[in-house]
Protein backbone atom coordinates (compact mmCIF):
# COMPACT_ATOMS: atom_id res chain seq x y z
CA UNK A 1 0.00 0.00 0.00
CA UNK A 2 1.27 3.57 -1.01
CA UNK A 3 1.83 6.24 1.88
CA UNK A 4 0.48 9.25 2.28
CA UNK A 5 3.63 11.10 2.63
CA UNK A 6 5.23 9.48 -0.63
CA UNK A 7 1.90 10.69 -2.20
CA UNK A 8 2.60 14.46 -1.11
CA UNK A 9 6.07 13.68 -2.19
CA UNK A 10 4.88 13.30 -5.95
CA UNK A 11 2.96 16.30 -6.33
CA UNK A 12 5.95 18.48 -5.13
CA UNK A 13 7.80 16.76 -7.76
CA UNK A 14 5.33 17.48 -10.18
CA UNK A 15 4.71 21.00 -9.14
CA UNK A 16 8.59 21.50 -9.02
CA UNK A 17 9.01 20.75 -12.39
CA UNK A 18 6.72 22.81 -13.81
CA UNK A 19 7.23 25.94 -15.73
CA UNK A 20 6.29 28.90 -13.20
CA UNK A 21 2.83 29.80 -15.39
CA UNK A 22 1.22 26.46 -14.81
CA UNK A 23 2.79 26.18 -11.10
CA UNK A 24 0.85 29.57 -10.55
CA UNK A 25 -2.36 27.79 -12.46
CA UNK A 26 -2.02 25.08 -10.11
CA UNK A 27 -1.71 26.80 -7.11
CA UNK A 28 -4.53 28.60 -7.91
CA UNK A 29 -7.04 25.39 -8.06
CA UNK A 30 -5.61 23.94 -5.09
CA UNK A 31 -5.44 27.09 -3.32
CA UNK A 32 -9.12 27.57 -3.87
CA UNK A 33 -9.60 23.79 -2.48
CA UNK A 34 -7.17 24.30 0.81
CA UNK A 35 -9.42 27.66 1.58
CA UNK A 36 -12.54 25.89 0.91
CA UNK A 37 -11.40 22.89 3.39
CA UNK A 38 -10.39 25.42 6.02
CA UNK A 39 -12.69 28.10 5.62
CA UNK A 40 -14.64 26.76 9.18
CA UNK A 41 -11.36 27.99 10.99
CA UNK A 42 -10.70 31.50 9.09
CA UNK A 43 -11.65 34.95 10.75
CA UNK A 44 -12.69 37.31 8.57
CA UNK A 45 -9.61 39.10 8.12
CA UNK A 46 -7.69 35.97 6.82
CA UNK A 47 -10.83 34.94 4.18
CA UNK A 48 -10.07 38.08 2.99
CA UNK A 49 -5.85 37.54 2.88
CA UNK A 50 -6.30 34.45 1.25
CA UNK A 51 -8.81 35.25 -1.34
CA UNK A 52 -6.39 38.58 -2.43
CA UNK A 53 -3.07 35.70 -2.39
CA UNK A 54 -5.35 33.98 -5.09
CA UNK A 55 -6.32 36.65 -7.12
CA UNK A 56 -3.13 37.67 -7.63
CA UNK A 57 -1.83 34.14 -7.82
CA UNK A 58 -4.55 34.09 -11.05
CA UNK A 59 -3.31 37.47 -12.55
CA UNK A 60 0.48 36.37 -11.96
CA UNK A 61 -0.28 33.32 -14.13
CA UNK A 62 -1.87 35.22 -16.61
CA UNK A 63 0.81 37.74 -17.52
CA UNK A 64 3.76 37.43 -19.69
CA UNK A 65 6.59 37.97 -16.83
CA UNK A 66 4.57 36.16 -14.24
CA UNK A 67 4.31 38.46 -11.87
CA UNK A 68 1.44 40.26 -10.29
CA UNK A 69 1.50 44.03 -9.93
CA UNK A 70 4.28 44.38 -7.55
CA UNK A 71 2.67 47.03 -5.53
CA UNK A 72 -0.02 45.27 -5.12
CA UNK A 73 2.06 42.19 -4.18
CA UNK A 74 4.39 44.27 -1.22
CA UNK A 75 0.92 45.72 -0.16
CA UNK A 76 -0.36 41.84 0.56
CA UNK A 77 2.61 41.10 1.39
CA UNK A 78 3.28 43.34 4.54
CA UNK A 79 -0.37 42.46 5.43
CA UNK A 80 0.34 38.75 5.73
CA UNK A 81 3.33 40.30 8.03
CA UNK A 82 1.37 41.79 10.23
CA UNK A 83 -1.58 38.52 10.88
CA UNK A 84 1.59 36.72 11.85
CA UNK A 85 2.74 39.54 14.60
CA UNK A 86 -0.22 39.64 16.20
CA UNK A 87 -0.46 36.13 16.33
CA UNK A 88 -4.11 35.58 17.19
CA UNK A 89 -5.12 33.42 14.61
CA UNK A 90 -6.68 30.16 16.15
CA UNK A 91 -7.13 26.42 14.51
CA UNK A 92 -5.64 22.96 13.78
CA UNK A 93 -1.94 22.32 13.18
CA UNK A 94 -2.89 21.62 9.18
CA UNK A 95 -4.99 24.94 9.60
CA UNK A 96 -2.37 26.99 10.67
CA UNK A 97 0.41 25.27 8.25
CA UNK A 98 -2.08 26.79 5.18
CA UNK A 99 -2.03 30.56 6.73
CA UNK A 100 2.11 29.60 5.90
CA UNK A 101 1.62 28.10 2.94
CA UNK A 102 -0.49 30.97 1.73
CA UNK A 103 2.61 33.75 3.14
CA UNK A 104 5.08 31.93 1.16
CA UNK A 105 2.78 31.96 -1.89
CA UNK A 106 2.58 35.48 -1.04
CA UNK A 107 6.16 35.98 -0.97
CA UNK A 108 7.24 34.17 -3.88
CA UNK A 109 4.95 36.91 -5.90
CA UNK A 110 6.46 39.18 -4.02
CA UNK A 111 10.19 38.49 -5.30
CA UNK A 112 11.30 37.53 -1.33
CA UNK A 113 11.71 34.07 -1.67
CA UNK A 114 12.55 31.62 -4.74
CA UNK A 115 9.47 30.32 -7.10
CA UNK A 116 8.13 27.26 -6.01
CA UNK A 117 8.83 27.64 -2.84
CA UNK A 118 5.12 26.88 -1.90
CA UNK A 119 5.39 23.47 -3.64
CA UNK A 120 6.03 21.82 -0.19
CA UNK A 121 3.27 23.17 2.18
CA UNK A 122 0.40 23.29 -0.30
CA UNK A 123 -0.72 19.17 0.12
CA UNK A 124 -0.20 19.60 3.66
CA UNK A 125 -3.69 22.08 4.08
CA UNK A 126 -5.30 18.45 2.84
CA UNK A 127 -3.17 15.73 4.13
CA UNK A 128 -2.86 16.50 7.49
CA UNK A 129 -6.30 17.56 8.02
CA UNK A 130 -7.46 15.89 10.92
CA UNK A 131 -10.32 13.93 12.33
CA UNK A 132 -12.01 15.12 15.60
CA UNK A 133 -11.31 11.91 17.22
CA UNK A 134 -7.46 12.92 16.49
CA UNK A 135 -7.91 16.27 17.62
CA UNK A 136 -9.12 14.96 20.82
CA UNK A 137 -7.51 12.04 21.77
CA UNK A 138 -4.41 14.20 23.45
CA UNK A 139 -2.17 14.66 24.04
CA UNK A 140 -3.16 18.03 22.51
CA UNK A 141 0.48 19.51 21.53
CA UNK A 142 1.01 15.88 19.54
CA UNK A 143 -3.06 15.42 18.00
CA UNK A 144 -3.79 18.82 16.99
CA UNK A 145 -1.33 18.62 13.99
CA UNK A 146 -3.12 14.85 13.12
CA UNK A 147 -1.47 11.98 12.17
CA UNK A 148 1.10 13.11 10.77
CA UNK A 149 1.51 11.71 6.47
CA UNK A 150 3.74 8.87 7.07
CA UNK A 151 0.85 6.35 7.29
CA UNK A 152 -0.43 4.07 5.20
CA UNK A 153 -2.72 5.92 2.22
CA UNK A 154 -6.14 4.78 2.71
CA UNK A 155 -8.26 5.82 -0.40
CA UNK A 156 -11.69 6.01 1.06
CA UNK A 157 -10.02 9.22 3.30
CA UNK A 158 -10.59 12.88 2.41
CA UNK A 159 -7.22 13.25 2.87
CA UNK A 160 -5.86 10.56 0.28
CA UNK A 161 -9.01 11.88 -2.37
CA UNK A 162 -7.96 15.80 -2.28
CA UNK A 163 -4.14 14.65 -2.25
CA UNK A 164 -4.49 12.19 -5.80
CA UNK A 165 -6.71 15.75 -7.01
CA UNK A 166 -4.15 17.50 -6.81
CA UNK A 167 -1.89 15.45 -8.35
CA UNK A 168 -4.25 15.25 -10.78
CA UNK A 169 -4.06 19.18 -10.97
CA UNK A 170 -1.23 19.62 -11.36
CA UNK A 171 -0.32 17.07 -14.66
CA UNK A 172 -3.27 18.57 -16.08
CA UNK A 173 -1.62 22.30 -15.28
CA UNK A 174 1.69 21.07 -17.25
CA UNK A 175 -0.42 19.12 -20.09
CA UNK A 176 -2.05 22.64 -21.04
CA UNK A 177 0.82 24.81 -20.24
CA UNK A 178 2.90 22.52 -22.59
CA UNK A 179 0.15 22.23 -25.89
CA UNK A 180 -1.56 25.69 -25.55
CA UNK A 181 1.43 27.77 -23.55
CA UNK A 182 -1.16 28.41 -20.57
CA UNK A 183 -3.92 26.88 -18.57
CA UNK A 184 -7.72 27.40 -17.44
CA UNK A 185 -7.62 27.12 -14.34
CA UNK A 186 -11.56 26.69 -14.29
CA UNK A 187 -11.29 24.36 -16.83
CA UNK A 188 -8.70 22.21 -15.12
CA UNK A 189 -10.46 22.08 -11.54
CA UNK A 190 -14.18 21.48 -13.56
CA UNK A 191 -11.70 18.29 -15.01
CA UNK A 192 -10.72 17.03 -11.52
CA UNK A 193 -13.06 18.34 -9.16
CA UNK A 194 -16.21 16.24 -10.92
CA UNK A 195 -17.84 15.58 -6.96
CA UNK A 196 -17.28 17.77 -4.33
CA UNK A 197 -15.40 16.62 -1.39
CA UNK A 198 -16.02 17.22 2.03
CA UNK A 199 -13.24 17.46 4.60
CA UNK A 200 -14.66 15.57 8.03
CA UNK A 201 -16.93 17.28 10.17
CA UNK A 202 -14.19 18.60 13.36
CA UNK A 203 -17.59 19.26 15.40
CA UNK A 204 -17.18 23.09 17.58
CA UNK A 205 -13.73 23.67 18.85
CA UNK A 206 -12.97 22.83 22.01
CA UNK A 207 -13.28 24.49 25.38
CA UNK A 208 -9.50 25.46 25.39
CA UNK A 209 -9.26 26.46 21.65
CA UNK A 210 -7.81 24.34 19.07
CA UNK A 211 -4.39 24.89 20.47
Amino acid sequence: MARLLDLEMRVVRRLDGLPYPAYLCAMYVMGLEVRAAHAVFMSDRVKALTARTLDLVLAASESEAARPPQPAADILMKDWDQLSSDADEDGPGAYLGVLEAFMTLTAELAGHVRRHSASDMITGGVAEYPTREELLAGPRLVQVAGPGTDVDANEDTFNVKMVRNFEAVAALAGEHYGKHGKCDPAQIRAIVFTEPTTPPDLGPPPPEGWL
